[in-house]
């Protein structure tokens, strides 16, 4: 399948995800015979297939990483790294997939849960605010958007509420949920809903 001239664009990354999803969705409960994502606990295989149906949709000149390490991106984006350090994108911690351009900048980052809590899911985008806004190209670096791509089986009353009550106390941040889609495979409700961080 020939690569696209076009660089990928918003619309692309968010349809890229949600295809992602339910393609691993898919293929766990044929290979597993019946078990779920939610059943095994597995994050690793949603990261595969959204990184798989990316790659479908990117330009020749671009390109996809996994878990680049956020002082590497803040590094490799150009972004100025003096002053102080943010403590969310401190250490070893990382994104599931980051994209490159043709020159080899990061573009857009992409974290990726199953299941959340409500503090863990605070720190997840705590991490998209800080490093979106911190190699934003107003600041230098190469970074235009940051994804949060959150898997839920079951209700999702508490993610809903979660979600509303951090953008009510984090207003300033440039973040929304772009995009939510609910499958039923076999019955069982799957909930994906994709937050984005702008620069």
């Amino acid at each position: 399948m020939a690569k696209r001239d076009k660089i990928i664009r918003r619309d692309g990354i968010v349809e890229a995800i949600h295809a992602g999803t339910k393609a691993a969705y898919r293929s766990y409960e044929l290979w597993s015979d019946g078990w779920t994502l939610k059943d095994s606990g597995v994050e690793g295989l949603l990261a595969v297939e959204i990184a798989r149906k990316l790659h479908a949709k990117m330009a020749s000149t671009e390109s996809l990483l996994f878990e680049v390490p956020f002082t590497k991106i803040i590094e490799w984006s150009g972004a100025p790294t003096v002053g102080r350090k943010l403590n969310t994108l401190k250490g070893r911690k990382r994104p599931d997939i980051v994209l490159f351009n043709y020159a080899g900048k990061p573009t857009c980052v992409i974290e990726v849960k199953r299941q959340v809590a409500k503090k863990s899911l605070a720190r997840d985008l705590d991490r998209l605010r800080d490093v979106v806004s911190k190699c934003a190209s107003q600041k230098g670096g190469s970074l235009k958007r940051g994804y949060l791509a959150i898997f839920h089986q079951g209700p999702t009353e508490n993610l809903r509420k979660w979600i509303d009550e951090y953008f009510e106390s984090n207003k300033e941040v440039k973040l929304r949920s772009v995009e939510v889609r609910d499958f039923r495979p076999n019955g069982a409700s799957v909930h994906v809903e994709v937050v984005r961080a702008k620069a």
